[in-house]
């Protein structure tokens, strides 16, 4: 009886330690997660401000191409 008890407290408290190591890496995938969808979407406006040429000092229209006349 004795030995039944000791072995159910370190059940206890290995089962309480491992939820908390499940805990700490569910917490990881989901910030690695984060971490790479957002550079995932800063990689593709980036891509679409380039195709565009938005700030690489080119003209935002094709009509601005043309010189003005007065």
């Amino acid at each position: 009886m004795l030995a039944t008890a000791v072995l159910l407290g370190e059940w206890a408290e290995s089962n309480i330690l491992f939820g908390g190591v499940f805990l700490v890496v569910a917490a990881g995938i989901y910030g690695l997660a984060w971490y790479v969808l957002r550079g995932d979407r800063l990689n593709r406006l980036g891509m679409d401000e380039e195709q565009l040429g938005v700030g690489k000092g080119q003209p935002d229209e094709p009509d601005d191409l043309t010189p003005k006349q007065a």
